[in-house]
């Protein structure tokens, strides 16, 4: 049998040879390692997949442009297969340079309704900012838009201006973190899966940059009256409650919802239970009434507590780097934002 040191090369010849061995400038894209990364335990595969464009020498209109149409079936599947691949070095210089990534891999815009995050456009649907809350707060572990009926199967960051200090991006496999958590709390699963859950914030109508949920309900919703924002919610089947006449305060409940689903042939742990246990506090939330099962129980607090500190201890957090960008398939891979010192500018993408 070979070494684990000549299979991880072979693997890399082999990324090699799918994607024909193509040149970006003077360089050829390879696969690299990195400490940090992890090997998922039902295909071996790293977790992030990295993949080094040769740096900046190389541009971007005639040699990542072209590198990334002619593979895109690749770097889909090698998405779908390790949940998250980096490119770095790929000479990705500004938000425009973002975009056209992601329309080169045909991934098709999907808005941003319904979240919690206050965000900003920057290229027009397609790239916006990342959740702008304080640098001192930290965004827990999450499913993108997992607290609503519709969300993205794919997202992306893109690292305009790495901070100076912290401001990773982790990331963690919720399937290895499904088959870590049923089998140290198998009742507290059993009940996510029999119940689901039922996700409750209060929303001010403008929004609040220095709440990490600060987004307003007009802008959550794209709405601007109250009875817009009744029959909206009315449609889907989930409730809202007006805590002042006027419409400056509204508490909005979820239609029940899964906390676990299935995907490439396996249970993930889908849902935002622990950034909502944890996170989901401002002076107008509470975290432990933000969620709850489906049947109006609330939950096991102990096993949310290990499940907040089993994401901390399975994710992989590596330092970004300006022109980094990640594709992470949002069905199967959580992701969180660490606290950071210094100016830092990550942009986001979410497609369907």
């Amino acid at each position: 049998l070979p070494s684990s040191r000549e299979w991880e090369e072979r693997k890399k010849k082999q990324w090699l040879l799918r994607c024909g061995d193509r040149k970006m400038g003077l360089e050829v894209v390879r696969e690299v390692s990195d400490s940090a990364q992890k090997v998922l335990s039902s295909n071996g595969g790293a977790f992030p997949l990295i993949l080094s464009g040769g740096g900046s020498s190389c541009g971007f209109e005639d040699g990542t442009e072209q590198y990334i149409s002619n593979n895109r079936d690749a770097l889909l599947a090698s998405l779908n297969r390790h949940g998250a691949v980096l490119l770095r070095g790929f000479a990705v210089k500004t938000p425009q340079d973002f975009a056209k990534v992601m329309e080169l891999l045909k991934i098709e815009i999907f808005p941003y309704v319904g979240g919690n995050a206050v965000r900003r456009k920057v290229v027009g649907d397609r790239v916006f900012t990342a959740n702008e809350s304080p640098p001192e707060r930290i965004i827990p572990f999450h499913h993108e838009l997992a607290q609503t009926p519709s969300f993205p199967t794919r997202i992306a960051f893109y690292c305009e201006l790495p901070a100076e200090k912290g401001g990773e991006t982790p990331i963690v496999h919720s399937a290895e973190v499904y088959d870590v958590l049923a089998r140290e709390y198998p009742q507290f699963v059993a009940q996510l899966e029999t119940h689901g859950v039922i996700y409750s914030r209060v929303m001010t109508s403008h929004d609040r940059s220095e709440s990490a949920i600060g987004r307003g309900w007009k802008s959550t919703f794209n709405v601007n009256e109250m009875g817009e924002l009744e029959d909206l919610l009315a449609e889907k089947g989930e409730k809202c409650e007006w805590l002042k006449e006027d419409g400056g305060l509204v508490r909005h409940s979820s239609q029940v919802l899964p906390a676990v689903r299935e995907w490439n042939g396996r249970k993930v742990f889908f849902n935002q239970l622990v950034a909502a246990y944890t996170g989901w506090r401002d002076e107008h939330n509470t975290p432990s009434e933000c969620v709850r099962l489906g049947n109006g129980e609330e939950m096991d607090a102990r096993a949310l507590e290990f499940a907040s500190e089993l994401l901390d201890r399975m994710c992989v957090a590596m330092a970004w780097q300006a022109g980094d960008v990640l594709l992470v398939d949002n069905m199967s891979v959580m992701h969180a934002r660490r606290t950071f010192k210094g100016p830092r500018r990550i942009l986001a993408s979410l497609g369907k």
